[in-house]
């Protein structure tokens, strides 16, 4: 198992704001003479201040408790002191700093790096900001200041870094800029150090949507992160905020290969651990508290609230984490600041947790709506706030056999902030007028929308049809708050009439803009269109859209049902009073099944491979045979193998996966009131679509090439600077393109913006928002558009790249004058 050893010099501070202050002037140590516009901060916060010309400061409103105040100035060493404030102290401080000999006898001035710096920066990058979904928005301003050193011959993995001055990092995910005065640095293959001062200073906004994603951000850090843990363990809260605990039995062979399989090593190599068992010695005077784990160096920590991608056992989907501590017992102040983190080892997920996800110690948490599992009785007015409402739009009004039904889903909830925290599964079926149903789909639900589509049977018979959907959570309220939406599927030669729907101005609170690009467009030709959402003030809001564009010829508008407007305006009322809920929240799509073998009888254990990854779980049965098994998370479709063994692991039977439960139809809603006229022509031209006479199929062609490879005479006409090749963005398990391009490439930025009142972004080398930007070609075809890149990137598939070239000045050749004097990516 690898460990990563994550170590900061952190400050203490007690949370609890008072009138404290301290006061003072930061000098010279061998002068005397004042240091101007010194940084004096308290370490790991957000509270600090510049000096003023002759070297005076103050700071004030300062957290009572023992704190450690930083004092640095460029060319001079940093000098930390650890005090104690009481409630309305005020302080006076003299600070006397010594120039850094070692730094000025070693300044080197360099006009550029070379390409072994650049992999040690990457190598860097990698470790100190992390490797998470914050770390691609995390970005090192300055990363000139770093000098690098490797491990002898035999020892390449091993890193050492130092900083010529403080290191400047951006972090557009969370909000904050940090100064990190980086004391030491080291990595290897198993475990790295870091150490030094930080000082946060939050990010300043009138955005409202951007400030509400930075505290969502924010909350995602704090939770199941061990400032959390130690947290709950001093407030006796350590299950009701998510987290269990385990360490390793007593007794236990220490060679012992552990199993992918939780379930399989729980009460053999591993035991829970009681949470009411962990001594807790309360320092009064210092603030702060030693948790001793009674003899337990190692625990193994699942945040039960949290999800996870990559996941440590087949059989559990929650983040789990390690932590070793020196003497079984850990140093943390009454927030649950960690006093010795040089005695401890973290690893797993919360070893994952790098600067990019680093949070000021002064940060608190809005306490989220609780993630419900093995939910027990509820009061009434708790049944209305988890209360789930659907409603569906479709791209027509109405369809012919053989379309195509392109949907999405929006979910309106009770409360909110429990978005995150309900159901993750849209179920859909088709239904006739005689309420039977068809057909039925399961589809993932993604911050509080989905999206598909139907393809409708070309034998369909045209006549009334209806989409109902619901949430498996949302049955426990009945049927009678499902959606259903009329579908009307006509005969082809049937042209309907209705009343058209023209746009009308927004009224009230929200203000919708829709411009197109032109008036007219050609058949398949690209529609764009610019849509903006403001308030009455004018100001920008963020939106969930759903577009259809569609030919006036081919389609009719009609006015129909409620919209969505009319739909979530109008607040249920809910009367359940205090009951059990029957059916549990889904947190992923599901498989049940049945093992059927000679005998009937008995427990199996069935293994289900996911795609063609071979993603691999296993989960057990009952003695009838019976399983259920959750978690997976897919768009379209996902192909399925399963295997029943028997107790010698041998296959013992044959598995029969459910049918989706068929919940009768008890009410439908009224059909779209269509007028329809009968003609011998199709109204959509898509039917019975001939190839002209004249035409001439063409044989297939298969490319086998390259581009490089295929290019005239054999020759590249430019030689990239830098090659992203398909095996290695895989490797790199990059949620993104853009995540990819700025793990490779040095310098590369995404700037946010706000343009008519509407957040955009921007691909930088620079904080020049409306710089030009790097040349996109595809395929050789230069992309352009007046928004920029940034969208364009986020929507290419990984899967689909064969290779991404990056020039940096040298594409004039191929590509003109946008292809000089910036980067040009050729994808």
């Amino acid at each position: 198992m690898k460990f990563f050893l994550f170590l900061v010099l952190i400050c203490l501070p007690t949370l609890a704001i008072s009138q404290a202050s301290i006061s003072g002037r930061v000098l010279d140590a061998e002068t005397l003479e004042s240091l101007p516009f010194a940084n004096i901060f308290i370490n790991h916060t957000t509270f600090g201040a510049a000096a003023d010309d002759k070297g005076f400061f103050r700071l004030s409103n300062l957290p009572a408790g023992e704190v450690e105040v930083v004092f640095s100035f460029v060319g001079y060493e940093s000098y930390q002191r650890r005090i104690t404030l009481s409630d309305n102290q005020s302080l006076e401080l003299t600070a006397r700093l010594l120039p850094d000999k070692k730094l000025l006898d070693n300044i080197q001035v360099q006009s550029k790096r070379d390409k072994k710096w650049d992999e040690q920066l990457k190598k860097f990058n990698r470790v100190f900001l992390g490797e998470t979904k914050n770390a691609s928005s995390c970005k090192i301003i300055n990363p000139w200041v770093l000098e690098f050193k490797e491990g002898e011959a035999g020892d390449g993995d091993l890193l050492f870094a130092t900083a010529s001055e403080p290191v400047q990092i951006e972090n557009l995910a969370l909000g904050y800029t940090l100064t990190h005065f980086l004391t030491s640095f080291t990595s290897n293959k198993q475990s790295y150090s870091i150490r030094g001062n930080v000082r946060f200073e939050e990010m300043k906004t009138n955005d409202t949507t951007l400030a509400k994603r930075w505290e969502e951000n924010r909350m995602k850090a704090y939770f199941g992160s061990y400032t959390h843990l130690f947290r709950a363990i001093l407030r006796s809260q350590t299950k009701s905020e998510g987290f269990v605990l385990y360490s390793d039995k007593l007794g236990f062979e220490k060679n012992h290969v552990r199993s992918s399989y939780f379930t399989r090593e729980l009460g053999i190599s591993i035991e829970e651990m009681d949470p009411s068992k962990i001594t807790v010695l309360i320092d009064r005077k210092n603030g702060r508290s030693r948790l001793i784990f009674n003899n337990k160096s190692k625990i193994e920590v699942h945040y039960q609230k949290g999800e996870t991608k990559s996941r440590t056992y087949i059989d559990f989907n929650s983040p789990v984490s390690w932590i070793e501590l020196a003497n079984a017992s850990v140093s943390v102040n009454d927030e649950g600041i960690v006093q010795d983190p040089e005695y401890m080892i973290v690893s797993g997920y919360m070893g994952q947790l790098r600067v990019a996800d680093l949070l000021p110690y002064n940060y608190q948490p809005e306490q989220p709506a609780p993630l419900l599992r093995n939910i027990d009785t509820l009061k009434s007015s708790t049944w209305k706030e988890l209360q789930e409402q659907v409603y569906i739009t479709t791209d027509k009004p109405y369809y012919y056999p053989g379309e195509v039904i392109w949907f999405k889903a929006f979910l309106k909830y009770g409360n909110s902030q429990r978005m995150d925290t309900l159901s993750r599964v849209l179920y859909m079926e088709l239904i006739d007028s005689q309420k039977k149903i068809l057909h039925s789909y399961s589809y993932f639900i993604d911050q509080g929308s989905s999206f598909g589509n139907i393809v409708l049977p070309d034998t369909m018979q045209p006549g009334s049809y209806f989409l109902r959907s619901y949430t498996r959570w949302q049955r426990n309220y009945g049927d009678k708050y499902f959606y259903i939406k009329p579908i009307p599927v006509l005969s082809p030669m049937d042209w309907p009439s209705g009343t058209v729907v023209s746009p009308t101005p927004s009224t009230g609170a929200i203000l919708v803009d829709i411009k197109p690009e032109k008036e007219i467009y050609n058949v398949r030709e690209k529609v764009s269109l610019k849509v903006s959402l403001k308030d009455k003030d004018g100001e920008a809001l963020s939106g969930n859209f759903s577009v259809s564009i569609t030919d006036l010829t081919q389609v009719t508008p009609i006015a129909g049902s409620k919209n969505i407007v009319d739909e979530f305006s109008n607040p249920r009322n809910i009367f359940m009073g205090n009951l059990k809920p029957f059916y549990n929240i889904e947190y992923g799509i599901s498989l049940r099944g049945t093992v059927k073998n000679e005998k009937q009888k008995g427990k199996s254990s069935v293994m289900i491979i996911q795609g063609s990854d071979h993603d691999v779980a296993s989960v057990k049965t009952d003695p009838e045979g019976k399983f259920m098994i959750t978690g997976f998370h897919f768009i379209d479709f996902m192909e399925f193998a399963f295997l029943a063994k028997g107790k010698r692991g041998k296959p013992n039977g044959t598995v029969v996966l459910d049918k989706p439960d068929k919940i009768p139809v008890s009410n439908l809603p009224d059909q779209l009131n269509l007028t329809i006229e009968r003609k011998v022509t199709p109204q959509r031209a898509r039917f019975n679509y001939q190839l002209p006479s004249s035409s001439k199929m063409l044989k297939s062609v298969s490319v086998e090439t390259t581009r490089h490879e295929s290019n005239e005479a054999g020759k590249k006409h430019y030689e990239p600077d830098y090659i992203l090749q398909a095996d290695w963005i895989r490797k790199g398990k990059f949620s993104s393109l853009i995540q990819a391009l700025q793990s490779k490439i040095p310098g590369l930025r995404i700037v946010p913006y706000i343009e008519d009142n509407i957040i955009k972004y921007t691909v930088s080398f620079n904080l020049v928002v409306n710089s030009q930007e790097p040349l996109l070609a595809i395929n050789g075809v230069s992309y352009f558009s007046p928004d920029g890149i940034y969208q364009r990137l986020t929507k290419i598939s990984l899967s689909s790249i064969d290779h991404v070239d990056v020039l940096k000045f040298n594409g004039s050749m191929d590509y003109g004058v946008r292809g000089t004097g910036w980067p040009t990516w050729i994808i």
